[in-house]
């Protein structure tokens, strides 16, 4: 499979390389000497993902972040659209099991990550996560105050204060439950 990147964001094709230049991206794709990589895909129920699933405030933002918010803003559009969300996500109760271990967690999102990079090349939530190593990264944000979202932005650059914000977990096998349902989004799709 070739990307040619086409969205806002392009957060597979920052994963992987790819400009974000078509001309350059179809460079690529012809070019007998361009790296092949393997990319792990995760499946939630029946549908499979490359970048990332959000419950709760992950998809609250997805939702805000419409078509004419894009347009006007382009990619400034997901952080107009994650302070709005700030507003109207409700702490929730996560109950996960990890490779079989079972952890029960407060936040106001879970996301299971292949890839959490946002949208800059080098710049990731958690440096480890890795599109090929067989493994997931479950992401808690720990409640809706300010605090989690100045250590969750702070974490970009500083990583030892992302420990403020999230709990972090890795694992093959997932499964997420809420207490009250909560909006879904797989790879920015609701």
């Amino acid at each position: 499979m070739a990307i040619l990147p086409g969205g806002i964001a392009n957060l597979m094709s920052v994963e992987l390389g790819i400009p974000k230049d078509l001309t350059e991206a179809a460079q690529i794709l012809i070019d007998p000497n361009s790296v092949i990589r393997q990319v792990d895909m995760g499946q939630a129920d029946e549908h499979k993902f490359m970048l990332r699933v959000g419950i709760g405030f992950p998809a609250e933002k997805v939702i805000l972040a419409d078509r004419d918010l894009k347009d006007k803003y382009g990619l400034a559009a997901y952080t107009i659209a994650a302070f709005k969300a700030m507003g109207t996500s409700q702490v929730s109760r996560f109950q996960l099991e990890l490779d079989g271990e079972q952890i029960e967690v407060d936040g106001i999102a879970c996301r299971v990550d292949n890839s959490s990079n946002v949208g800059m090349p080098g710049v990731s939530l958690v440096d480890s996560t890795d599109v090929s190593d067989g493994y997931l990264d479950v992401l808690v944000l720990r409640d809706k105050g300010l605090t989690s979202l100045s250590s969750a932005t702070a974490g970009l650059l500083h990583k030892e204060t992302i420990n403020d914000a999230f709990h972090h977990w890795r694992a093959k096998e997932i499964t997420i439950e809420t207490e009250q349902p909560q909006p879904i989004q797989g790879d920015g799709e609701i």
